[in-house]
């Protein structure tokens, strides 16, 4: 093996290694597009008991007299990759502007 392969993958167990390579070659290896991303979450805050007797099928809190929608920055991972453009973005500002437009429609 190459040095630059060697310090690549030094530091990764060989089966984890074989695993990664199979994945590859049957193309069900995914490449995150980030390391983080900017998340729409609806948030109720400190005043909410999480008693909502009303809440929607994603169990939101867009609903609630305390809920509100913010945007958090998280570590991208595969659950939040598929959401993509919905609810998921790779920058603050594409996150801003799905917000703003969201707020809009709404009212």
């Amino acid at each position: 093996m190459d040095m630059y392969r060697a310090e690549v993958t030094s530091g990764i167990p060989t089966g984890i290694l074989k695993e990664l390579c199979e994945a590859y070659k049957e193309e069900r290896c995914l490449i995150l597009p980030a390391k983080e991303v900017f998340e729409l979450v609806w948030d109720a805050g400190k005043e909410c008991n999480l008693q909502c007797p009303i809440c929607d099928e994603e169990n939101e809190c867009s609903c609630c007299i305390y809920g509100e929608l913010c945007i958090y920055k998280k570590q991208c991972t595969q659950e939040l990759a598929k959401h993509l453009g919905s609810t998921v973005f790779l920058t603050y500002e594409e996150a801003e502007i799905k917000k703003e437009k969201y707020l809009n429609d709404r009212y």
